[in-house]
């Protein structure tokens, strides 16, 4: 259980206001909003509610415990999941008002903008949530599908402490767009501190897609999102401020895996530097700009801790002749602070870079507790083919090395292989591609 000082970046509970709880005043947190008016505080216990909620153009705090204690272990406990709504129905939507969301999981939407979220002509402060398992899908037309777990518009967003996971911007058919698996912002200020932004899916910037807007990200990891284009984050006509943002094992099929600006002008931190590595794309022969592409128009100064290579080519960043590198560690020169290590929070097994590969391949995992450890590497018809460790092992962030060679040492064959990690009663499995 986790405590700490709440700070709510510039608002509080008005003491003053009326305080709503739920369930013990309303049943249901939008009866409880349809009651409340500018000023008021709905605070909801524990539980799952399986409801679509708007805030009504109300100027309202909405929190969980985590709100009125700080304990931030009240936010996986306190659920929104609008998984029993009607069809493409946002979990939370907040338009033309002035409003804060704390302490909660949304999750289950399915709206056309926005699946989690959707914020439109506002000014928020988001802070400890968890947006996850949200998806912006269907057929129609009519419309993009934009922001799988958030869609942002004209408005001003402040997030802090937030995990951004799992979600997706597709529809059923070919024709029409899909973009920002994990958050769509279009014409808005945005500022990002603490936050994660993982495993999203969309057709393009499957992490965060970023319209005319100036966003400051601080302190943020976007990592293995997918996209047909640009799986990482994506910029167009806009100038973001990026410090300590780590930008890793995102993949794409076209454009760049990690990062990319269209007529944008982004600023990295010279002291609190940014880290590009890992991202790949999987489509060839044209592999350029894997990490970083630019099509700005002025020439960009890139300040990094870590980047893929210490002398980048055209393979990891583009084009080299508009672009200016300061980096200090290549991903062989990776390196861990002991003083200031935390266990992982959870089991996981990350993409492998390069993929596809030859000769070798780095495949990175952690833990977060004391496990018996097994990494297998298996063919596509199920066969093992080399086990790359098996052992016990402490809490942490873990990098291994295939060579491309069988148990009996001899090079495997072109061809799809399979990487399956095993930790205790977890498992989970990635594909990679062997080229010769």
């Amino acid at each position: 259980m986790k405590r700490r000082i709440l700070l709510l970046l510039g608002f509080s509970v008005n003491l003053f206001a009326t305080i709503i709880n739920v369930p013990a005043d309303s049943s249901t947190i939008q009866s409880a909003i349809n009651g409340a008016v500018d000023g008021d505080t709905v605070i909801v216990h524990p539980g799952t509610y399986l409801e679509h909620i708007s805030y009504m153009n109300k100027d309202i705090t909405l929190g969980s415990l985590t709100l009125t204690t700080g304990d931030t272990a009240y936010i996986s406990q306190t659920v929104i999941d609008a998984q029993s709504s009607p069809l493409s129905s946002t979990t939370v939507s907040i338009d033309s008002c002035i409003a804060s969301l704390v302490g909660f999981k949304i999750t289950g939407g399915s709206g056309i903008l926005g699946g989690g979220i959707n914020i439109s002509n506002s000014t928020v402060v988001i802070l400890d949530v968890i947006i996850q398992d949200n998806h912006c899908n269907g057929d129609s037309l009519v419309s993009d599908l934009l922001g799988g777990g958030l869609y942002i518009h004209n408005s001003s967003v402040q997030m802090e402490n937030v995990c951004i996971s799992d979600n997706v911007a597709a529809r059923a058919n070919t024709e029409g767009s899909s973009m920002g698996g994990g958050v769509y912002v279009n014409q808005s200020e945005l500022t990002l501190e603490n936050v994660i932004i993982s495993r999203n899916v969309a057709s393009s910037g499957g992490g965060v897609y970023c319209m005319t807007s100036d966003p400051q990200l601080t302190n943020v990891i976007i990592e293995d999102n997918g996209a047909n284009s640009d799986g990482g984050i994506f910029f167009n006509l806009s100038n973001p401020i990026l410090s300590n943002v780590t930008i890793r094992y995102n993949y794409t099929g076209d454009g760049s895996g990690g990062c990319r600006f269209i007529e944008s002008s982004p600023v990295f931190d010279q002291i609190n530097r940014c880290n590009i590595y890992g991202n790949w794309r999987w489509s060839f022969p044209l592999c350029i700009g894997i990490d970083l592409y630019y099509e700005g128009v002025n020439d960009l100064l890139v300040t990094l801790d870590t980047f893929t290579v210490l002398e980048p080519t055209d393979r990891y960043a583009f084009p080299l002749d508009h672009l200016t590198f300061d980096i200090l560690h290549d991903i062989n020169g990776l390196t861990v602070d002991v003083t200031s290590f935390h266990a992982p929070s959870d089991y996981k097994l990350f993409h492998n870079y390069p993929n596809p590969f030859n000769p070798s391949t780095t495949i990175s995992y952690e833990i977060p507790e004391q496990s018996m450890v097994s990494l297998t590497i298996f063919d596509i018809r199920g066969q093992e083919v080399s086990t790359l460790g098996q052992s016990d092992k402490p809490p942490g962030n873990y990098e291994v090395q295939w060579n491309g060679l069988d148990k009996s040492g001899n090079p495997v064959s072109t061809g799809v292989y399979f990487c399956r990690l095993e930790a205790g009663e977890f498992s989970q499995t990635i594909k990679m591609l062997y080229l010769k």
